[in-house]
């Protein structure tokens, strides 16, 4: 049996980052690990076909959803869906009168690598570890069950219509623009970051932007500031400069759009660094995740990720939630004295906080970020890592109330550190996050009402189990 959580992760699992194509890495390589220990005989994967194979989705926020993206994986044995992207198919009430197919979405298809090759058999290099992404209706605190066979090409039944509408694409490669239904996220061509959101379910349909001379990433971090270096960001990245460049792998479809980046950030003494994104059909949201590795000591001034950033007036205010469900806003905007400046707004001091984001007091959009995971870990003890980082919020004025005034902006981030220390080589920076689009209620008393349904229904995703 395996057990995986869809969206992603189990949220509260704060000792491990975990994506599931991470998992799939993950899994491979401890199987090549194994096989090349066992005798030969032993290591072998088994010819058998694996499918059929059943899915259980257990709904477990006591919520009932509809149309809900699940993603899990599972392995396919040797000559078994030679093209996984067509070969397969997903049932729902399989063995019922009610047995009706399922549209179902490849994301992601490993092979395994193998470093002592000539000890491994033929058989196990045809092993693939399978990522599936399908929606799912499941009642609240009930089970789903779906069964995932191949497709017999003389009696292939229509593909499955999606019950809502799939996602659409605007652009190519690192740029490209998602619209979901109800919110549009929209890429950077050059550094591959969120560049705006359009909140179109909430009514209003302008792209919200960060602009300096010209438009840059409303997603800026992970970054790290490394004296004497200046400030290296991920929005720092070029495609097309290979001092800046980085890896980029996608995968499109109806159900899902991700996203997956590797590289060095620039001007950070070399620290490895990766983002995801995944948007789903149907969903206001954008699941982020990101990590940082230092790969040699370095002396750091601050570590930082979740940072979104915007010119002011985009939205009027700051806000958090807790685990009480009590929320704390300030202001950072004043639309009757826009040249009025708010500065530091505040922090917070817990860096796993279930809600951090922004806000327009009157056109009622915002954009937020779900805390789902967070972990920090160092191989030695030359430095200390703080357990505890914070979120802040920041309204800058720099720039100043003449000529310039259009350069300042407003932005919440999270700090991992933010006092000089020593970084020792290997310490790591991870988090995964759900960045929500959201709709205040007109109603004060229930304000942020939407806004705590979608955090427990993203910190509790349903539990998804393949009988393998």
């Amino acid at each position: 049996m395996s057990t995986s959580t869809s969206p992603h992760i189990a949220p509260r699992d704060t000792t491990r980052p975990r994506t599931l194509v991470r998992l799939a890495a993950i899994a491979l390589v401890c199987f090549a690990a194994a096989s090349a220990r066992l005798p030969r005989a032993a290591a072998q994967i088994p010819l058998k076909p694996l499918l059929p194979r059943t899915i259980t989705v257990r709904e477990t926020a006591g919520m009932e959803r509809k149309n809900w993206p699940i993603t899990t994986n599972l392995l396919l044995a040797p000559n078994e869906a030679a093209d996984p992207a067509t070969d397969l198919s997903l049932w729902r009430d399989a063995g019922t009168p009610q047995e009706a197919r399922v549209a179902l979405q490849v994301l992601a298809v490993v092979k395994p690598q193998y470093v002592e090759t000539k000890e491994i058999p033929a058989a196990d290099k045809q092993v693939r570890l399978v990522e599936i992404c399908f929606l799912a209706d499941v009642p609240a605190n009930g089970t789903a069950t779906y069964q995932l066979r191949t497709v017999k090409p003389e009696a292939a039944p229509a593909p499955a219509k999606l019950p809502i509408a799939g996602l659409t694409y605007a652009g190519e490669g690192t740029g490209r623009t998602v619209d979901t239904g109800p919110a549009i996220f929209a890429f950077d061509a050059v550094s591959g970051q969120l560049l705006s959101y359009t909140p179109t379910f909430t009514g209003f349909k302008q792209p919200l932007t960060f602009n300096q001379y010209k438009p840059r990433p409303i997603h800026w971090n992970p970054d790290v500031w490394a004296p004497p270096l200046a400030w290296g960001h991920t929005s720092d990245w070029d495609i097309k400069n290979p001092e800046r460049s980085y890896s980029f792998a996608s995968s499109s479809g109806p159900i899902a759009y991700r996203t997956i980046r590797h590289g060095m950030m620039p001007l950070s003494n070399g620290v490895k660094t990766s983002v995801t994104y995944t948007a789903f059909a149907g969903m206001p949201f954008l699941l982020e995740s990101s990590s940082m590795e230092f790969t040699t000591d370095t002396h750091a001034n601050a570590v930082r990720n979740n940072q979104l950033v915007f010119n002011r007036g985009h939205h009027t205010h700051g806000v958090w939630i807790d685990e009480a469900g009590q929320a704390k806003i300030m202001r950072g905007y004043d639309p009757a004295e826009p040249k009025k400046f708010f500065g530091y707004l505040g922090d917070v001091q817990d860096p796993m906080i279930p809600f951090v984001g922004l806000f327009h007091e009157t056109r009622r959009h915002g954009i937020g970020m779900i805390n789902l995971s967070h972990t920090t870990y160092a191989s030695q003890s030359l430095a200390e890592i703080p357990q505890r980082g914070n979120y802040y919020f920041l309204d800058y004025s720099d720039w100043g109330v003449a000529a310039n005034y259009d350069l300042n902006f407003t932005y919440v981030s999270r700090s991992e550190i933010y006092t000089p220390t020593l970084m020792p080589k290997g310490a790591l920076f991870a988090e995964q996050t759900a960045f929500l689009v959201f709709h205040t209620g007109a109603d004060a008393a229930k304000q942020f009402e939407e806004v705590q349904r979608w955090i427990k229904l993203l910190r509790h995703p349903p539990r998804v189990t393949v009988n393998q």
